[in-house]
């Protein structure tokens, strides 16, 4: 019987993340970071006023461009988040309330997170609320 494979720790899930990141191309990297700006314009999540339709509708036709490799890691990178804050939130609890909880992960992940390329701020306070999800289960 083959062992099981063992979880990824939080350090190797930062690394992961790197790696998922390094076998896109450049286009494809490009790519999905002008989505993660497209969607982050004007973000409630960030403090901004709200994206307005057009906004939105802009986003998703870049979302809808990405290829498939580029879907694939951020869907990828947003599992291992999720995963990684809550072995963090374990580690080291839950951040202050500052009224913005994408500013929670920032304090829990650093300031230069390799998922902040692929992930817009909706997608990292979702895989927050995830892992306090978990946590209270």
């Amino acid at each position: 019987m083959k062992p099981p494979t063992p979880t990824p720790t939080r350090r190797d899930r930062t690394a992961y993340i790197r790696d998922v990141l390094a076998t896109l191309s450049d286009d494809d990297l490009k790519a999905l970071e002008s989505w993660r700006k497209l969607e982050d314009k004007d973000s409630r999540f960030l403090g901004g006023r709200g994206r307005t339709m057009e906004q939105h509708e802009e986003a998703a036709r870049a979302y809808m461009a990405l290829s498939p490799d580029a879907k694939r890691a951020h869907n990828y990178i947003r599992c291992l988040v999720v995963n990684e804050l809550f072995e963090v939130i374990q580690d080291v609890g839950i951040p202050e309330d500052t009224g913005r909880e994408v500013e929670a992960v920032w304090a829990l992940l650093g300031p230069d997170h390799p998922a902040y390329i692929a992930l817009p701020a909706y997608a990292l306070v979702s895989a927050y609320r995830e892992a306090l999800d978990l946590i209270g289960d």
